[in-house]
């Protein structure tokens, strides 16, 4: 898993990547990964936040939990922790739109080093991406 935090101007201003261990398939890990983000946005003291996940039974959960009852434990651990910023939203995201996140995701899945990380900036290795994603959203 990774996250990518951007400012107002959609410049990378951090990222980290982590490994999730004995999560079998995308759709297991997309609850811890929603945890472990908000809570380095927490610990990082960011007021605003508006986190996109590809996750959507989990944003329909958090968004309208009434309606989805069998993610009552998982909306309200993610509602909890959201309740500590200023603002926030919980946004859907295609694979595809944030590709920067996604290729940081899959070094960590294909790396043999576990070790989870956090960085200022972009990785060198995406800042030409990066870049083309920043030029794209200001468009």
């Amino acid at each position: 898993m990774s996250w990518v935090l951007r400012d107002g101007y959609e410049a990378v201003r951090m990222h980290s990547r982590r490994a999730f261990l004995n999560v079998d398939s995308q759709d297991e890990a997309n609850f811890p990964a929603v945890i472990w983000t908000a809570q380095a946005m927490r610990d990082h003291r960011i007021d605003k936040l508006i986190l996109a996940t590809e996750a959507a039974e989990l944003v329909k959960a958090v968004n309208m939990p009434k309606t989805w009852p069998s993610f009552a434990f998982q909306s309200a651990k993610i509602l909890s922790l959201l309740d500590n910023f200023e603002s926030w939203k919980l946004i859907l995201e295609s694979h595809g739109t944030n590709r920067g996140a996604s290729l940081i995701a899959q070094s960590a899945a294909k790396s043999s080093h576990l070790q989870a990380y956090v960085a200022v900036g972009a990785p060198g290795w995406l800042e030409n991406l990066f870049e083309d994603e920043r030029s794209f959203a200001s468009v």
